[in-house]
């Protein structure tokens, strides 16, 4: 009897947690950079951040962002981001509006 109360308990402990949702995606809003054209200040950000393409610059934040063809066209741009955090800094994009 014993064996088929914690057989139970494990299985609901299982449900339990595969039934945990991720985080929402959040919403940054910033300027794309392409740091293969930068020059000056943000040449020498770019070894700091280990050399990314493009980077997403907020206000108090810049995020890798390592999709680079959905983000080129942007670059230079104010943008709305609706993305996923990643390995400390990096922005996985999932949608980019122009800012308005």
């Amino acid at each position: 009897m014993k064996r088929y109360a914690l057989a139970l308990a494990l299985a609901g402990m299982s449900i339990t947690g595969a039934g945990m949702a991720a985080d929402p995606p959040l919403t940054f809003a910033g300027t794309i950079h392409d740091h293969s054209r930068d020059s000056g200040a943000e040449a020498t950000q770019c070894v700091v951040i280990k050399g990314p393409k493009y980077t997403l610059q907020t206000e108090t934040e810049a995020w890798v962002l390592p999709d680079e063809q959905m983000v080129a066209k942007y670059a230079g741009k104010r943008v709305l981001i609706r993305g996923e955090v990643s390995d400390g800094n990096k922005l996985k994009v999932i949608e980019i509006v122009p800012a308005k």
